[in-house]
């Protein structure tokens, strides 16, 4: 079980999916499950050389200390007094022989690095994360946040969508997260953080760290108070103050949520007379082993069908994505500085293999329609605040046929997403305008039209995937094109 709080921590220490910037590939962990594992291991690996190092160095400043002991350390407060001192030859000789020879070495041991664990730890902080990749993290927790409608103070304490979790933040955590936030200025929520990460702030353990970490909580209480007076005015600047020494409680958001929040949040009215039953019928071989299909609307038609993947299918197909997840885009068609890193991704090309023929089989036993020879698919993997836009899957052939028919370019008729990954919380799909919201669950797929019967486009199919609160959320998409079914639905039925 993968939490948002825990990752962020280690981006937040350090500083995969793959993005070309410039023509060289830059490394990002933040948008998928796989690439914060990695990163993890980057961690464990640096804190092991960092003890091996911080052992080094008690030795020698065991081993300086023992030097100074032998060494003696009367301090003379005239020249007369030191003239007395070096009149004697011993003390004479012993200074220049120390000067000249001790003090040498000495220094020389200071510089000494302490073996190899210090070049170790400068080549894994090589591949700590970039800013970009620190600004994606910011963005997941800002997205679990804001789409979920979370306090800080629960996050603080691990309490995630009213789950209670054996993790936590730490104080720098809240304050880097009410930075970026101030930055947006979301003033309200911004101090929210702010009053969480001084009220927690453990003056004893991080008088220490702050020598490191340099930083100023007076800078941090002006931007709190900023943050207080840009909401409520100047005439209350002593309560403001006097707040940061009481317990963190919940702020009020006075935004209504919108209608894609009140989908991920599950609040959207019940749908009756939807069904559960077997499917019997779609195709002869369901005679013989019919499937779990649950209805989830019938206009938009929706289906969830259950139990169509087994686990060591799954096993394979993520195994075979582990080297070759690179980095994906929310939206393929929009300007560069337009485009979301949320996930990372892979095709899965059909080899003709026993998986890609069951994979096959059971798409058209779910939909009925003729997939081709051939499905191809893509895997995705979602990491900290996982989540995709609100977007259509199909590209509107009919408003502009000459462009795509030109092109051989088909439309997307249908979609089938396969489950593969365990999601305890969050990363629901969201269709806003039909009001229906549905939980991934590990070895299910969804399948749904993305067209009308006469080939235009169904608004009702526009959608969303929310942010991934807890989980490793892995899916395994596939388009059913249009062109295809012109024998098989020539008249759109």
């Amino acid at each position: 079980m993968v939490l948002p709080l825990f990752i962020l921590s280690q981006v937040l220490l350090f500083g995969m999916n793959i993005g070309v910037i410039g023509g060289q590939e830059e490394v990002i962990y933040s948008t998928s499950i796989l690439g914060l594992a990695e990163l993890k291991k980057v961690e464990e690996l640096y804190i092991a050389r960092l003890v091996n190092y911080t052992d080094a160095l008690q030795k020698k400043v065991e081993a300086l200390k023992t030097f100074i002991e032998t060494v003696n350390q009367t301090k003379f407060e005239t020249v007369e007094e030191r003239m007395k001192f070096v009149s004697n030859p011993l003390n004479a000789f012993g200074l220049v022989r120390r000067v000249h020879v001790d003090l040498q070495k000495i220094q020389k041991y200071i510089k000494k690095r302490a073996s190899k664990d210090l070049r170790e730890m400068e080549n894994l902080l090589a591949k700590a994360p970039s800013d970009d990749d620190m600004n994606e993290a910011l963005k997941g927790m800002h997205r679990i946040q804001k789409i979920y409608d979370l306090q800080a103070t629960d996050l603080f304490k691990g309490l995630l969508s009213g789950v209670q979790y054996n993790a936590r933040l730490s104080s720098y955590d809240c304050l880097a997260i009410a930075d970026y936030i101030f930055n947006k200025t979301e003033y309200t929520r911004a101090a929210e953080w702010y009053k969480v990460g001084l009220y927690y702030f453990k003056p004893i353990v991080n008088r220490i760290l702050k020598q490191i970490f340099n930083i100023d909580h007076l800078d941090t209480r002006k931007k709190y108070l900023l943050c207080r007076l840009k909401i409520n005015g100047p005439k209350r600047t002593q309560q403001f103050l006097a707040e940061l020494t009481k317990e963190p409680k919940a702020f009020v958001q006075e935004t209504l949520p919108t209608t894609m929040e009140l989908g991920c949040r599950e609040l959207f009215a019940k749908r009756n007379r939807m069904r559960c039953r077997y499917n019997f019928t779609t195709t002869p071989f369901l005679r013989l082993a019919p499937m779990k299909m649950e209805e989830i609307s019938r206009y938009p038609p929706i289906w969830l069908y259950h139990d169509v993947i087994s686990d060591s299918d799954i096993a394979t197909l993520t195994s075979y994505s582990l080297s070759d997840l690179s980095q994906g885009w929310t939206d393929q068609y929009k300007k560069e500085n337009e485009k979301e890193r949320t996930f990372q991704t892979t095709p899965y090309y059909s080899d003709g293999g026993p998986l890609d023929k069951r994979l096959h089989s059971r798409i058209v036993d779910m939909t009925g329609l003729d997939v081709g020879s051939r499905t191809n698919f893509k895997v995705a993997n979602y990491g900290l605040g996982g989540y995709f836009p609100n977007h259509t899957d199909f590209l509107n052939i009919t408003k502009h046929p000459s462009k795509y028919y030109n092109n051989k370019v088909d439309d997307r008729l249908a979609t089938v997403i396969f489950y593969i990954g365990d999601v305890p919380q969050g990363g629901n799909i969201v269709f806003p305008r039909a009001r229906i919201s549905v939980r991934p669950q590990k070895g299910t797929a969804l399948f749904w039209y993305n067209l009308h019967n006469d080939g235009k486009p169904n608004m009702l199919s526009e959608h969303t995937v929310c942010p991934v609160i807890v989980g490793n959320k892995w899916t395994l998409t596939s388009s059913i094109l249009e062109r295809e079914q012109m024998f098989l639905k020539p008249c759109y039925k």
